[in-house]
């Protein structure tokens, strides 16, 4: 009846689509409406169906979509205008700005455009990442996605701050296998240093990560209390999120996580987060050195570096829009840098990496500063 009655509502529909910025097809939306076919019973049912799977995390299937009797781009859109009253109580229960709610939203229409664009085949797939606005604490500022989230117990990195200077400093998780480039080793490949990490009450000892992302021999005494913990395997973080389709111009990244910031440490002050985490191909150890001049560069030398450990082929899903396996060498793209780097790497048969970050919030308003290089 929930549905039913919020589809009924021109009003309400046409508030909903605009704050998703799907305004352009409300007058198809509400074209279908007047034609009773979006409120068809085979309609009402897969929304209902749908919106209970992403409420609950199940994964949306093609089979879902069978009995709809309208177009499915506009069908999606219309399901997707039903989030927005959920995001927004979910979002004023935990006392977001409203500001922040309303580009959450418009953050989800432009991630459906973009998956209608871009994987209209599999668009169904796509869309279980929108459930998770319902379900957890995740929001949109500026040019990045932030979710409260524990960061993986298998982190390859402790981080450290000193109390006094302010320095901060990371040492490698224990037994990790690191090739001569200080990076972690592909499945295979020969180890030049196995990591150890020795914890005591007194003091952490480990092997020293640089901020640039490399694991180094030299062994580090990180004496407590002296030394404060702010990053272990499975603490929350202010999980970073980058949506694509949009540059990573430097001063929208420090705005975000300066924004971002404000609302951890004001909104969500309870949940004791400390820092900035991301893993993605986006932060590779090769861009600073093959593209110094990228934004993506740019944005890690603002940042703690660390390595993580991933198949050979990251990013090329993202960049090429299919898997390496079905990627062409012959006739893919090679209209950037980036593609002609990634697709040379392929045919050299070298490994594309992935890589990690940290950021402590107190730290976003030194965004520009390069505060740990």
């Amino acid at each position: 009846m929930y549905i039913k009655d919020k589809l009924q509502s021109r009003a309400w529909l046409a508030g909903a689509l605009n704050a998703l910025d799907f305004g352009d097809d409300a007058p198809d939306i509400m074209a279908a409406l007047n034609r009773q076919g979006l409120l068809h019973p085979a309609n009402i049912a897969a929304l209902e169906l749908c919106v209970e799977k992403w409420r609950t995390g199940q994964k949306l299937a093609a089979g879902d979509l069978s009995g709809v009797t309208v177009d499915r781009f506009l069908f999606l859109k219309a399901m997707c205008a039903l989030f927005v009253p959920l995001i927004r109580t979910q979002h004023a229960a935990l006392g977001l700005p409203r500001e922040i709610t309303d580009e959450t939203c418009r953050g989800i229409g432009a991630g459906v455009f973009a998956a209608l664009r871009e994987y209209p085949d599999e668009l169904v797939h796509k869309l279980g990442w929108a459930g998770l606005y319902c379900r957890e604490i995740m929001f949109k500022a500026g040019i990045f996605v932030y979710r409260l989230a524990p960061i993986s117990a298998k982190l390859p990195v402790w981080a450290f701050r000193e109390r006094a200077s302010g320095r901060v400093a990371a040492l490698a998780s224990d037994g990790l296998a690191v090739d001569d480039r200080g990076l972690i080793c592909q499945d295979g490949q020969p180890a030049a240093l196995v990591t150890s990490l020795r914890r005591t009450p007194a003091a952490f000892t480990g092997n020293l990560v640089a901020p640039a992302g490399r694991i180094t021999d030299r062994r580090v005494t990180l004496p407590l209390p002296a030394w404060e913990k702010i990053l272990a395997p499975g603490d929350f973080t202010a999980e970073i999120h980058i949506p694509p389709g949009r540059s990573m111009v430097a001063t929208d990244c420090g705005k975000s996580l300066r924004q971002a910031a404000q609302v951890f440490g004001k909104n969500l002050a309870q949940h004791g987060v400390r820092c900035f985490t991301c893993m993605s191909w986006v932060l590779s150890p090769d861009w600073p050195e093959l593209l110094p001049d990228s934004n993506m560069a740019k944005f890690m030398r603002e940042v703690y570096l660390f390595p993580i450990k991933a198949g050979p082929t990251a990013g090329i899903n993202f960049v090429f829009r299919r898997s390496a396996e079905e990627l062409d060498l012959r006739t893919a793209p090679r209209r950037s840098r980036l593609q002609r780097i990634m697709l040379d790497k392929l045919a050299q048969k070298e490994p594309l990496h992935a890589g990690g970050m940290f950021m402590l919030l107190e730290d976003a308003g030194k965004y520009g500063t390069q505060p740990y290089r």
